[in-house]
C-alpha cells in the first residue's frame, strides 16, 4: 500500500482548522510529524495457549493528539451504569451488594473487544453521545488507522486499534450500546 500518512496529516489539519476550537488548542492538535503508527504483539500470558495481542503504537502519528483530545472530552468516560474502573472498584462494589437466594453473579469476557466490533457501528454510538464536532473528529480518527509492519503499511478496517487513547472509549460505548440492544430484545 502506498503511504497514506501525508493524506491523513492534511485531512487532520484541515478538519482541525474548520473547528471552533481556540487557536492554542488547534495548534496543539495539528500534526507536526508524519510518523506511521507501528504494530507489535504483546503476549497474553494469562491464557493457556499464548497468543499475541496486537497493539498499535500511535504515539507521534498525525492522529495521536487528536485521539487524546477526543478521548479526554468524551461525554461517557466512566459514566455508564455498568462501568467499573478496575478490580479494586469491583471489590468495593461487590462488598456492599446484597444478593437474594437464587441470585447469581456472572462475568463475561468479550473476545477481541477492540478489533472485532464493526467500525461504522462504533462511529454511530459516538455520534449518539457526542456533539457533532467531536463526533466528526472521532470519525476522522477512526477512519485513519494505518500502521507499519515489517516495512509494509496496512489499514485497520475493523474495530479500533489497541494502543490508541480513543479505543477504550469507543469499545465501552459499543458495549453499552450492545448491552442496551440485548436488554431491549430480552424484555
Amino acid at each position: 500500500m502506498k503511504n497514506p500518512i501525508s493524506k491523513i496529516t492534511n485531512l487532520v489539519k484541515k478538519s482541525i482548522k474548520e473547528t471552533n476550537l481556540d487557536d492554542k488548542l488547534k495548534k496543539q492538535l495539528t500534526p507536526n510529524s508524519e510518523i506511521t503508527s507501528r504494530i507489535y504483539g504483546a503476549p497474553k500470558i494469562h491464557k493457556k495457549k499464548v497468543h499475541l495481542r496486537p497493539i498499535v503504537n500511535t504515539i507521534g502519528s498525525p492522529t495521536y493528539e487528536l485521539a487524546k483530545y477526543v478521548a479526554s472530552i468524551s461525554p461517557l468516560v466512566g459514566k455508564t451504569s455498568s462501568y467499573i474502573k478496575d478490580s479494586n472498584q469491583f471489590v468495593k462494589y461487590i462488598k456492599n451488594t446484597k444478593l437474594d437466594p437464587g441470585d447469581k453473579i456472572v462475568s463475561f469476557d468479550v473476545v477481541h473487544l477492540f478489533t472485532k466490533p464493526p467500525l461504522d457501528e462504533g462511529i454511530q454510538v459516538v455520534k449518539e453521545v457526542a456533539d457533532p464536532q467531536t463526533a466528526k473528529l472521532a470519525e476522522i480518527y477512526l477512519h485513519s488507522t494505518f500502521f507499519s509492519f515489517q516495512g509494509e503499511i496496512f489499514e485497520q478496517t475493523s474495530g479500533v486499534a489497541m494502543g490508541s487513547p480513543l479505543s477504550p472509549i469507543v469499545a465501552n460505548l459499543f458495549m453499552k450500546n450492545s448491552k442496551r440492544k440485548l436488554w431491549i430484545h430480552t424484555h
